[in-house]
Parts: structure tokens; sequence; C-alpha cells
């Protein structure tokens, strides 16, 4: 084929499908078309929410339409620029209610008509409200070896503080759903195990059904946040231990003892238990101690920590070994607080002492060698005749020359003295 043939053909093309558009445009103007997934548009939301009416379905729907009119109109319509208005004003009712819309877009919708395939759009409509529910915590994590964790404690920021809100929170939205939810759920997952407690971390929850399924609907509102605080305690077996102050006569080699039980496990602050090996149930002062010793002591944990075997008490005795004992009767008392009248003097009877020790010592001790005191300083008014008061026990008995090896039993020594004129004194 020639070239200039070939422009001709070419330009004949071009010109038959011109005509063919100008006729298909201009000469046959009347056409139809449907558009689908018209959005909806919503306006007046305030009136729902001024009745404490919440649109819980129909909010995501789409209308079609078919539009008929001169294709030069048609050609600008499309669900990019045509949406569906409704005004929420015309709610009725709760529940179903089928709702009228109104076309908007371009110009070009006036000059067509509009055939609704969907005339009617369905909007479900509920009640919002609020309830109380349950809180409880889901730990997916580990504690270290010798560690365990306490019940979790929930705080509610308020706006102003945190506040222990008894494990519940607040969750809004519309009551078909809320009737669904049981309790809230919070999620707490450490990235290592844990050996310190976790204080005040603010924490994700989530709604649940009776049943366990998740209520995951896009209106209900979760109305407060919430901080976790985790109690992370230390666990160890401590023993119990006896404090001796040794006296009267005894020493470590003096005495044997037991408790039971010998030890308990217990939990407490990683920081304080660390630290602490034994805990002490009782004090003995072994100068008070007459003969052997056989009793049940309740004791407590110091510094908050938790008894895990639940023990409140233990069986403690005592026995005394290698040691006698020995009864001497001395004056030789030192009477405190006493002012005696001109004239007069005071006699101190005899008191005998309960001393203790090795044998071979106590044949040597003489009523010379035991020293006391007794405090007299209470009595106010000095008259003639025989006065008594208790052996000072917070005075040690001294054994003079002996006190590595003997000591006195302390107890309820009664010393008595006898005021006398001095003119009487050497008859």
């Amino acid at each position: 084929m020639k070239k200039g043939n070939i422009l001709i053909w070419a330009l004949s093309l071009i010109i038959a499908f011109v005509l063919w558009g100008y006729v298909a445009f201009y000469g046959n103007p009347e056409d139809e078309i449907i558009v689908d997934n018209i959005r909806i548009q919503f306006i007046n939301d305030q009136y729902l929410s001024s009745r404490e009416y919440i649109l819980v379905g129909g909010r995501d729907a789409t209308v079609s339409v078919r539009f008929v009119g001169r294709r030069q109109y048609l050609a600008n319509i499309n669900n990019r620029n045509v949406t569906a208005v409704i005004d929420l004003r015309g709610i009725r009712a709760l529940g179903n209610n089928p709702m009228e819309y109104e076309l908007q877009g371009p110009a070009d919708l006036d000059s067509v008509d509009q055939y609704p395939i969907n005339p009617l759009v369905t909007l479900k409509v509920d009640k919002i409200d609020s309830k109380s529910v349950n809180l409880r915590l889901d730990f997916n994590g580990e504690i270290e070896d010798g560690y365990e964790r306490e019940a979790p404690r929930f705080d509610i920021y308020n706006g102003e503080s945190l506040l222990p809100d008894n494990y519940r929170v607040r969750v809004t939205g519309p009551v078909e759903v809320l009737d669904t939810i049981y309790e809230a759920v919070a999620s707490y997952s450490p990235h290592a195990p844990l050996r310190r407690s976790i204080v005040e971390v603010p924490v994700d929850y989530r709604f649940y059904t009776e049943s366990g399924q998740l209520v995951d609907n896009e209106y209900i509102i979760a109305n407060d946040d919430v901080w976790l605080t985790l109690p992370i305690y230390m666990v160890k077996k401590v023993k119990l231990e006896i404090n001796f102050i040794y006296g009267g006569g005894l020493k470590g080699e003096n005495i044997s003892w037991k408790v039971e039980p010998e030890s308990i496990r217990v939990s407490g602050d990683p920081e304080i238990l660390e630290d602490t090996h034994t805990i002490l149930i009782h004090q003995a002062d072994l100068a008070y101690l007459q003969e052997n010793f056989n009793e049940t002591i309740p004791f407590f944990l110091p510094n908050g920590l938790k008894n895990l075997d639940l023990v409140e008490e233990a069986h403690v005795s005592i026995t005394i070994e290698g040691v006698t004992t020995k009864e001497v009767s001395t004056t030789n008392v030192f009477i405190k607080g006493l002012t005696l009248p001109e004239g007069y003097t005071c006699i101190v009877h005899p008191v005998t002492i309960t001393l203790r020790g090795s044998d071979n010592d106590l044949r040597r001790v003489e009523p010379v060698h035991v020293h006391a005191e007794a405090d007299f300083s209470d009595l106010t008014e000095i008259t003639p005749g025989f006065h008594r008061r208790f052996l000072d026990k917070s005075k040690k008995i001294e054994v003079l020359g002996f006190e590595e090896t003997v000591g006195a039993i302390i107890k309820d020594y009664i010393i008595e003295i006898e005021i006398i004129p001095i003119s009487e004194a050497g008859s």
C-alpha cells in the first residue's frame, strides 16, 4: 500500500470514531446506569446522644440507585461523588428503624431521574448505658525459682489520684452488648522471669462473656485507666533460734536446747529476706532459769514476713547440764535509798540465796562472798520495826571471787530489815 493511501485510511478511521461518538452521545442521549456502594452520611448525631441512644446497626450500610437520563449527565455520576444523607432526627424508637435518605452530589443529579434499588436503610438503635464489672489478671509470665507472687492489686485512676476500686472497672456501651459482659481481664506478660515486685504499671484490659468469649464490639468504651501492682516475694527456709543471756552460773556448755520445728518456710520482700537466715523466737535469760525449760511459745515474724507453713508457735526445750546448786544465807545486802532518823540504825536479817555452778567452786563459796542490793527508796515513813522488800532484780547478785564459775539464780528473794534505836543495837 502506498504511503498516501495509508494516511487516507487512518484519517477515515478517526473520522468514523468521532462520528460514532457524536451519534452515541447526542444522537441517542437517553441511557441508564446503576451505581452501587453509595456511602451514607449521617447528620444530627447529637439527636441520638441527647437521648442516650447509640447507632449499632446500619452505620456501614450502602445503597444502590438506578439513574436514567442523558448520557452527558450520567457520565458525571458515580459512588465517589454521590452520598446518601440520613437525618438521625427521624429515629423514633429503639430497635430497627427503616430510614429514607436523600441523595446529594454533583449538579447533574438534578438532570436525571433517580430510582433507588433499596429505598430504605434499616438502622438499629440501642440504649447506651454503663455498668461495673469484675477485673482479674491474666498473668502470662514466669516467676524466678525461689520466688512467688501474691494476689495482684489494681488501682483505678480517677483523674486525681490512684484509688483502690475493689477490682472493678466501668464500661459504657449499648445495653444489648453490656448484658453479655461478665468480666474484664487485664493481661500482663513480662519479658523475663520476675524476682522483684511490679508497682503501678499501666495495663490494658478487655471484656469477656461468662463463657470466656471476647466481647469485641466497636461501641463499648472502657472508662477507667488501670495500674497493676504485682507483689513478688522471696521464698526461703529459715531457722528458728533462741538468744541466750548467760548468767546464774550457766554458760553455753551447761545447756542443751532444741526448737520444734527447727525451721519454717517464709516469704517476704527480697531486699529483707535475702539477709534473713534465722528468726529469733525467744530470749532466755539463764539467770532466771531455775530448772529445765519445756514450753510452747507463740512467735511472730518481723519485717512483714509471711509464714507459709502457718506455724504460729514452737516448742522450746532447754536442759541444764553439769552444774549443781547451793543455798547460802548472807547479810551482805546494800540497802539503797534508806535515810534513817537520827539515833536509829538498820539491821539486815539474813537472806538465803540460791547459787549455781560447778560443784568444786560451790563448796568454797562462803556467805561473805555473796553481795546483793535492795531498794527501800519508796519507804517514805521511817518507823521502828520490821520492813520487807524484794531483792532488786535489776542488780546482779555478785559472788566475789567466783564470778566466772558461780552465779545466783534470780528469783523473788525477800530482804527483811529491822529499824531500831542505836541504843538497843548492842544489847
